[in-house]
């Protein structure tokens, strides 16, 4: 099933987003930082963690990519998870559920002030430099038709999969 519109499911997982004081931002530092390869382990790991919650239904989640199709109204695109990879993308998502529900990872390595739900840097280790807050970090977006048990599984699953691969909070 095509998400429609793009914008409306930014609007609503934006106001499905965890309130208050909780950090959405973490700062990974690691001997030899690879953006693109914590992609794909975040998302392995945050896969890994939802699969042992009872929030999912049988068989997910499950891995994909992000794929655009054109939108039926005729303006712009839909972005859907696809579980089959018939198509090349830097994107990974995770399909959580029949209905469309899913996440996504995306490295960042260029500049990009766009908005993102979580952020997991990634810098060298013992680097003294400041943490430049618009590029070289691992963005993961979230879109539920409105769910609530499975968005607090979710942020559950994201905080403690960026705690397993030793990111801190981070507020830049």
């Amino acid at each position: 099933m095509l998400l429609r519109p793009l914008i409306a499911l930014l609007l609503l997982s934006a106001c499905a987003a965890p309130q208050g004081d909780e950090t959405l931002t973490f700062l990974l530092r690691a001997d030899r930082p690879n953006v693109e390869q914590l992609s794909g382990q975040l998302t392995e790991l945050v896969a890994s963690q939802l699969q042992d919650s009872d929030a999912l239904d049988d068989g997910y989640p499950m891995l994909g990519l992000i794929e655009l199709e054109p939108s039926p109204t005729g303006t712009g695109q839909d972005m859907r998870c696809a579980t089959a990879q018939p198509h090349p993308s830097t994107t990974d998502c995770i399909l959580l559920n029949a209905s469309g529900d899913f996440a996504r990872t995306q490295a960042i390595t260029w500049q990009s002030t766009a908005f993102y739900m979580y952020r997991v840097y990634v810098v060298p280790a013992g680097s003294p430099a400041p943490v430049d807050p618009s590029k070289d970090f691992v963005a993961v977006d979230v879109f539920l038709q409105g769910e609530p048990g499975l968005w607090d599984a979710v942020n559950r699953a994201i905080r403690a999969s960026a705690a397993t691969l030793g990111a801190r909070p981070f507020h830049p």
